[in-house]
């Protein structure tokens, strides 16, 4: 249930521009992810988090 609450604030960083902080929480479901079994939903907020996290790193990289 935690991972999907992060999911779900990760995408709402997202929205607001917060791309670091969008970062920081995909990461953390990520490594919860870690505990829990092999599942399509497990694949589906894996693939999410890591979408958002590649999304926001070009955002702040092209920043600088």
């Amino acid at each position: 249930r935690a991972v999907k609450y992060l999911l779900m604030a990760a995408e709402n960083a997202t929205r607001r521009s917060a791309d670091h902080e969008a970062i920081a929480l995909s990461k953390h479901g990520l490594e919860l992810l870690k505990a829990l079994p092999q599942s399509a939903e497990h694949d589906n907020q894996q693939r999410k988090l890591l979408s958002i996290i590649s999304t926001s790193k070009s955002v702040t990289s092209s920043l600088n």
